[in-house]
């Protein structure tokens, strides 16, 4: 109420206009929320009263914003439409995490006690039997594991193993260490492989977003629609209702006055 069309503010139009419509001095100025700003805009004069109108309930302004604010926040399916875009929204980060590369790492250790009568193995230069050739190895490992839109799984790995075999001395150290980094790429050429086919769950969480979007949007306009449509029609019926009340007063008085004239 407050923007101006041809330099005057809507609220002051409205009531110059109903001023010279109804020929009559005697005012009412109906204000809400910024019902102070209305009156600085309008303005004083003789035979104007503002009336400030709120909701007693939860101390708004009354009228279609008010009511299609409340409807808004209790209406059940508007509700169940903003559920939806939610469960939308994290589908698509649950297809997008498919693709999300994961951190792993392991670790192993082994422990043999092998028979042997090699001189190699048991650091001797002479042959005195079989006798047990204890060895133990441990290792571990960590690296990085996912999937490409592509279709291609890759992994990249570091080992890292230590070898102990303290009964070998004649050609081998002792311990033992290595590392090694380990890189796999496998690509499919056929089945379950390149781009369309691996990011079509994602393409399709995301036309369910854009629908649950449309279905809210949709479902809110026709609330607001339906809200509005039956506010004025009880506003309609209560104005009929205070004519049919002024008919039926005028009536009645028309036929107290009819005797009166037919007497006369």
């Amino acid at each position: 109420m407050l923007h101006q069309i041809w330099g005057k503010p809507s609220a002051l139009r409205v009531a110059e206009a109903a001023r010279t419509g109804l020929n009559s001095l005697a005012q009412i100025v109906v204000v809400g929320i910024k019902g102070a700003d209305v009156i600085r805009s309008t303005g004083s004069e003789e035979g104007r009263v503002f009336a400030y109108q709120e909701n007693p309930v939860i101390g708004l302004p009354g009228g279609t914003g008010d009511a299609v604010r409340t409807a808004l926040r209790n209406n059940v399916q508007v509700k169940v439409e903003e559920l939806n875009r939610q469960i939308s929204r994290r589908s698509i980060i649950i297809e997008r995490a498919i693709f999300d590369p994961y951190f792993n790492v392991g670790f192993s250790h082994a422990k043999n006690r092998s028979p042997t009568g090699s001189p190699f193995d048991l650091g001797s230069t002479t042959f005195e039997g079989v006798e047990v050739n204890p060895f133990e190895r441990t290792g571990q490992d960590a690296g990085l594991r996912g999937t490409t839109l592509l279709g291609s799984t890759y992994e990249v790995k570091i080992t890292e193993t230590r070898g102990d075999n303290p009964e070998a001395s004649l050609l081998s150290l002792n311990p033992q260490y290595g590392t090694g980094v380990e890189v796999y790429l496998p690509e499919p050429l056929l089945k379950n492989a390149w781009f369309d086919y691996n990011s079509a769950n994602i393409r399709i969480a995301r036309n369910n977003k854009l629908l649950s979007d449309e279905q809210y949007e949709l479902t809110s306009i026709q609330m607001v629609y339906d809200v509005v449509t039956a506010f004025w029609e009880l506003v309609f019926a209560h104005e009929d209702y205070l004519a049919k009340v002024n008919a039926l007063q005028l009536a009645e008085d028309q036929l107290r006055i009819a005797p009166r004239r037919v007497q006369a």
